[in-house]
């Protein structure tokens, strides 16, 4: 998501431009309870957006587990920050931007809500790296 650095917001970019908060920022069962939960559960997984395959993907950002942060776009992977978790929120660092900072709800239909003062994003996450197909 290095575009995501360079548009709006990182919740603009990857809600798929939605607006205003949904089902899952406002109503859904937070994800994890506790912090290492929430780092263990996106470690070596990669946040796909939108959350049903289109090509091509607009985002598909894979957290390794030393905390780089790797996009699968078009072409090579590259880096393009990093994440870390703290306090039951993520925190994306982007290389040349601002960082961003998510707290992350379980939909209960295979999609997860990233939300901040943003829009809400709504991701799959799927385990290991590479595209989101």
């Amino acid at each position: 998501m290095k575009a995501l650095a360079l548009g709006v917001s990182l919740g603009i970019a990857l809600a798929g431009l939605s607006s205003g908060a949904s089902a899952g920022c406002t109503s859904g069962t937070p994800f994890p309870v506790r912090v290492p939960d929430l780092a263990t559960f996106l470690q070596n997984k990669t946040v796909c957006v939108p959350p049903t395959y289109v090509d091509p993907m607009k985002w598909q950002e894979y957290h390794h587990t030393d905390g780089t942060l790797v996009e699968y776009g078009q072409g090579q992977p590259e880096s393009v920050g990093t994440w870390s978790v703290a306090r039951n929120l993520v925190t994306y660092s982007y290389t040349g931007d601002k960082p961003y900072t998510y707290s992350v709800y379980d939909n209960g239909n295979g999609t997860y809500s990233f939300c901040s003062v943003n829009p809400e994003i709504i991701a799959r996450i799927k385990t290991g790296g590479g595209g989101c197909r």
